[in-house]
């Protein structure tokens, strides 16, 4: 591990509270967030009292802005012969070249648009599945079973030749198995008929799987699944095998799993499909299996798969009998491993012209390599330095592909880069086309088809415009250098000759993006959430307005000291707003200042919010953001009362990009010893893995970073030091100087807030289950808060928040206690906690998946009670909500609930309020000054509202 120390005052040792302190004491300094009145222990206990023993009416409301759409497609979804434009995703919503709107639905990612009866009207497929009505958005059907289906695993073809219509095939994830089935839509959308449905593959934990369907010889059509350990080819007329394999990724290993994209294609011209694994998630290889080169033999079982060849990670391995062809393994995703995987969904192509097609994807071990691989034989025919793949397409017309990349230095892909433009020629590399600050405008999300189906981080699949004839793509640029765009361009080649570039628009002033292109015209939003239609010229046609909803965290805090609270939210086009209360009852908060930052991404039911402490000890509260720095990279900010920026502190190694958020975490707490908070963030620093990120410590008076753990140390098996759940802060070590407590996919660690060092050595929470033999259930992604269960004046830990169990043990990690909610009761949510019932102990509240809601003793784990059919989702906050001095349990969702205590034995539902839209977990706190707080929750239509 490197730790990187950047600064050790040596300040004499301010008593700060820890072990030992009474519990009212503890970390009275702390800031509140994620929410307001949620402490650092996150015991979400509301200051003041409301009063609302009935469910509370509005008292105002703010909209904080639209955001634009992201995803948007032009398609003849009416029948009419008129292109439609759909944009969303959620919600879904068409609308006429005019942009008079023709219908919307809460619908999720489109899959397909066809005629699936074949009545001459036109469907839409999205996740689930489910299927809408072209013409009026209505929703026809909807597949109901065990788990959602989701997009890259929903197939829709012709698979059953004597049935009308078309079909949609499907494979699921489930805990321990895989399942796949066919629905017939013959006698109509609304009534479709299951013709099949198999479990066909044991798996671990979750058995997860990539998809893929297409031609399997000349006249028979599959449904193949790369699975845990192999891969399955199944009959798509009744689901029975085609195929079956497995096979050892590397010597010494167990098989592993298999997810990223599958190809399904006829390869070496024999008539029968090949089969190309492309996995960039979990386990990193690529391979071909060739069903028609031969028996598999005693591979067709998991328990004895076909044995891998001795050799090195990233290295061939090749099979001289047997379907398996070739293989290359690079072990599992960074940050376990050294390598990261980049694929596209145009990744096999044949780019050189020889009439076979290659395999072609970007390596990252030291740096970003392009790789150009035979696709029978695996062998590596180029590899070219620093370009990170982003498809393959014939621009020029030539008849043979240029490959389309973009120069990266670092693991991630920026925003903005020289973008590049090339083709193999013999054994060769030959750049015909580059541009720096350059951006290829591409589809947010792809609609895969038959014969490559998967699941990308990073699809950059190009917008094309068909214009006389040539095929021209959008290119944008950062002429600024801050991250925008401030022209956009037309790129077109043609062949033989070189690639020239003209304007499409250059007056750009709002960040515009391209969304979609249509037979005619190209359709482009800006930070005003406001669709343009273009010609291809580049001349306005239509405009309509196309918000979606923006959901904001709140966080209320006095921020200038005056003894009234203010209200810290974000807003779209990357801005945070402050708001002041009214002070007369039921009046809207006034806007009192804005300025450019955004707030920090949280688990659970939060939108992105922002933290505010006092700093500096001057009796005010400062707000600490997100933001760009010089140069692209992402910094933080200090903002004090009125706006200002204090100090800026860019992230070492982590860059603005589209692909996730870059500060992955914020708390604070008193690092240095100094009697004053210090700011701890997470920053993320690599695209493809589930977390891959660095922790930091930045001294809150000036901005200097006080430490860097990169989370290199052997100590981690996964190396990523960034909370999944939340950061929490307490004296673990008994120093008087407060330590991060978090938990990392999987691994609980406690980081000393001196230097960010490990006080203990990081380990699974099943570990500390195991020492009572009470390990039932992997546990991992959840919160490791800092409390004082049973009133003793010591802190112990709650595990809270997880995929898996729930528990408490010492700061010298002796168990407690420990339950297992089941694989169907998951409650990947903050708790509430409190003194419910009056007899001087803590309660803790948790809502379970399912509406399952319990109450349990924080001292030993019992179920006190539990309601049944809380129609809420978010964490759960402590209030005093009906004003009789006593605490209530509130939780957000489709509705708000606020649920109350009848003695010791039972609860209740108090009240339910429901809302447009539903809300994200509710903050509570006065905002007009009445002493008596309000429930301010963001609601799913995109306003802020508040209830007394």
């Amino acid at each position: 591990m490197r730790t990187t120390l950047y600064c050790n005052k040596n300040k004499a040792d301010t008593p700060t509270p820890g072990i030992g302190v009474p519990m009212d004491s503890v970390n009275t300094l702390l800031g509140e967030w994620p929410m307001a009145a949620h402490d650092n222990k996150l015991s979400a206990r509301a200051e003041l009292p409301c009063n609302m023993p009935t469910a509370p009416a509005e008292a105002w409301s703010f909209d904080p802005g639209k955001d634009p759409p992201n995803w948007a497609m032009c398609k003849d979804v009416d029948g009419d012969g008129e292109e439609e434009i759909l944009y969303g995703p959620n919600p879904l919503v068409c609308v006429d070249r005019s942009g008079v709107e023709r219908w919307r639905t809460d619908a999720g990612r489109v899959v397909a648009v066809a005629d699936l009866d074949g009545d001459g009207n036109i469907e839409i497929v999205v996740d689930g599945p489910k299927v809408l009505c072209g013409k009026s958005g209505k929703l026809l059907w909807t597949r109901h079973g065990d788990s959602q289906v989701g997009s890259h695993r929903i197939h829709v073809g012709p698979f059953l030749t004597d049935r009308k219509g078309l079909q949609i095939g499907c494979v699921s994830e489930q805990h321990e198995h895989n399942q796949a089935e066919m629905w017939s839509f013959e006698t109509g959308c609304r009534e479709p008929s299951r013709i099949w449905q198999r479990e066909f593959n044991l798996g671990p934990v979750y058995a997860h799987a990539t998809s893929s369907a297409g031609m399997f010889d000349a006249s028979t059509m599959c449904i193949a699944a790369a699975v845990h350990g192999g891969l399955v080819v199944l009959n798509p007329e009744d689901g029975t095998d085609i195929h079956r394999s497995y096979w050892q990724p590397h010597k010494d290993t167990g098989i592993c799993r298999n997810y990223g994209a599958l190809y399904v294609g006829d390869l070496d011209g024999d008539d029968v499909s090949e089969f190309v694994i492309l996995n960039d998630l979990i386990s990193l290889q690529i391979g071909v299996i060739a069903p028609g080169r031969g028996p598999v033999g005693t591979a067709v079982d998991q328990e004895t798969p076909r044995v891998a060849p001795d050799v090195e990670i990233g290295e061939l391995a090749t099979y001289d009998e047997g379907p398996l062809l070739w293989r290359r393994y690079f072990g599992h995703w960074y940050p376990e491993s050294d390598y990261t995987l980049h694929v596209s969904p145009t990744s096999v192509a044949d780019v050189d012209g020889d009439g076979v097609q290659e395999i072609v994807i970007s390596v990252h071990k030291e740096r970003w390599e392009l790789k150009v691989y035979s696709s029978l034989t695996g062998e590596e025919k180029l590899s070219v330095p620093d370009l990170y793949i982003h498809s393959i397409l014939d621009i020029d017309g030539d008849g043979t592909p240029e490959i389309i990349s973009s120069v990266e230095y670092l693991r991630t892909p920026r925003a903005f880069s020289t973008l590049v433009v090339g083709n193999v020629q013999g054994t060769g590399w030959h750049s015909r086309f580059e541009m720096g600050d350059c951006r290829l405008e591409h589809r947010s999300q792809i609609i895969w088809s038959l014969g490559m189906y998967g699941r990308n981080r990073d699809t950059r699949e190009p917008l094309m415009l068909d214009e006389h004839g040539k095929t021209v793509f959008l290119l944008s640029r950062d002429l600024a250098g801050n991250g925008r765009t401030g022209e956009i361009l037309k790129l077109e080649g043609q062949p033989g000759a070189g690639f020239t570039t003209r304007g499409l628009i250059s007056d750009v002033a709002l960040n515009t993006r391209v969304l979609a292109t249509g037979e005619d015209c190209v359709v482009v939003v800006g930070e005003d959430a406001v669709i343009r239609i273009l010609g291809f010229d580049g001349a306005p046609r239509r405009t309509f307005a196309a918000g979606q909803a923006y959901k904001s965290g709140v966080v209320v805090a006095d921020l200038d000291g005056d003894g009234r609270n203010e209200m810290v939210l974000t807003s779209p086009g990357r801005s945070v707003v402050v708001l002041r209360g009214s002070g007369e009852d039921r009046k809207a908060p006034e806007k009192l200042w804005e300025t450019k930052g955004w707030g920090f991404a949280a688990p659970s039911a939060y939108g992105p919010m922002v933290l505010s402490a006092d700093f500096n000890g001057d009796g005010k509260q400062e707000t600490l953001t997100g933001c760009v720095a010089e140069g692209g990279d992402v910094a933080v900010q200090l903002l004090d009362s009125c706006g200002s920026r204090i100090w800026r502190t860019p992230i070492p190694g982590v860059v603005d990009t589209p692909l996730y958020d870059g500060i992955t975490r914020a708390t604070c707490g008193d690092f240095n010893g100094d009697g004053h908070l210090d700011v701890y963030i997470s920053g993320r620093v690599a695209g493809t893995g589930n977390d891959a990120s660095h922790s930091f410590a930045i001294d809150g008076r000036d901005g200097s970073l006080l430490w860097h753990n990169d989370a290199s140390s052997d100590r981690l098996r996964l190396h990523t030091l960034g909370p999944t759940g939340l950061p929490t802060v307490a004296d673990v070590n008994g120093d008087g100087v407060d330590d991060v407590l978090l938990i990392a996919l999987d691994l609980c660690a406690e980081l000393r807030g001196r230097d960010g060092e490990f006080i203990h050595t990081p380990l699974i929470a099943n570990r500390i289950w195991q020492a009572q033999d009470k390990a039932t259930q992997w546990t991992a992604y959840g919160t490791q808060q800092p409390l004082d269960i049973n009133g003793d004046g010591q802190l112990e830990i709650l595990v809270s928040a997880s995929w898996g169990q729930w528990g408490a043990w010492t700061m010298d990690r002796e168990l407690i206690w420990t339950f297992d909610p089941g694989r169907d009761g998951h409650s990947r949510r903050h708790p509430g906690i409190g003194d419910l019932d009056g007899d001087g102990e803590l309660e803790i509240g948790i809502l379970f998946d399912g509406g399952r809601f319990g109450c349990f003793a924080a001292a030993t784990g019992e179920l006190k009670w539990e309601l049944e059919n809380i129609d809420s989702n978010t964490d759960v906050v402590a209030a005093d909500v009906d004003g009789d001095g006593a605490l209530e349990f509130v939780v957000g969702g489709n509705t708000v609930t606020a649920i109350k205590a009848k003695g010791k034995r039972e609860g209740y539902v108090l009240w339910e309020l429901g809302l447009p839209g539903g809300c994200l977990t509710p903050t509570i706190g006065d905002m007009d000054g009445d002493g008596r707080s309000e429930i301010i929750v963001s609601c799913g239509d995109g306003l802020i509202r508040a209830y007394k």
